[in-house]
């Protein structure tokens, strides 16, 4: 996460250690839903007329939490795929269970994310889309701040002092913002689609062009799709 602070790299570490730590350490896989989640639906409405509420809930709660994985496994079909010259991992998806209070506590919730090695040498990118909204605010209101005037001014200031650029950024008409240290080859970009946060962060970059490479493989249309409501998983 860009952020505006004088210790970005902790608090950055920080945020991409919730994000990922949220996402189920297990590849994407293909699913078949057949009418799981409307058979679902149709028992809990049977439950409901019959004036058995727990059932109804309980029911309920596994066609949302169904739901909501789909979600997650429709989302990475829009992550980066393969980039020349890196080693690309297994997608990485939320999973959420209604036994454990997915439904209380997770809401609409949904994650995906996939990271890169590179293939000869050090370097590490990873991209993560999620609407975690404690992750999108803070992303929305540093996007605020750069493009006040006076905080634009100042965090051009500090780049020609520390060397380390942080700006608004845009990518085919998606708004953002990016990060660039030059002296340790690492960067962010932080884009919004929708209520989808995008975010790529990179180590061990020769350069900034990198990531933007990165990103230049995702499928951003269809994101865009899904976030306003277009894609049916």
């Amino acid at each position: 996460m860009i952020l505006i602070h004088r210790n970005r790299p902790a608090l950055r570490s920080l945020v991409t250690f919730l994000v990922l730590g949220a996402l189920a350490l297990c590849p994407a896989a293909p699913l078949t839903y057949a009418d799981e989640v409307e058979d679902l639906i149709g028992n809990a409405a049977e439950a409901y007329r019959k004036g058995d509420l727990k059932n109804t809930l309980q029911l309920l709660s596994r066609a949302i939490t169904d739901v909501q994985n789909r979600l997650s496994t429709t989302l990475a079909g829009f992550l980066p795929g393969a980039v020349e010259g890196w080693d690309r991992g297994e997608p990485e998806v939320s999973e959420f269970s209604s036994e454990t209070g997915g439904l209380v506590v997770f809401g609409n919730l949904f994650s995906a994310a996939v990271a890169y090695t590179r293939s000869e040498g050090e370097g590490r990118m990873t991209v993560t889309l999620t609407n975690q909204p404690e992750l999108t605010g803070i992303a929305r209101a540093n996007l605020q701040l750069l493009e006040n005037p006076f905080f634009r001014d100042k965090a051009a200031e500090e780049a020609a002092e520390t060397g380390v650029v942080v700006e608004a950024y845009t990518l085919e008409a998606l708004r953002g913002m990016k990060q660039w240290r030059e002296a340790e080859g690492a960067g962010e970009i932080a884009l919004f689609v929708g209520e989808v946060l995008l975010q790529a962060e990179g180590t061990g970059l020769a350069n900034f062009d990198e990531l933007e490479a990165l990103l230049g493989t995702a499928d951003l249309g269809g994101l865009a799709g899904f976030a306003a409501g277009n894609s049916t998983p």
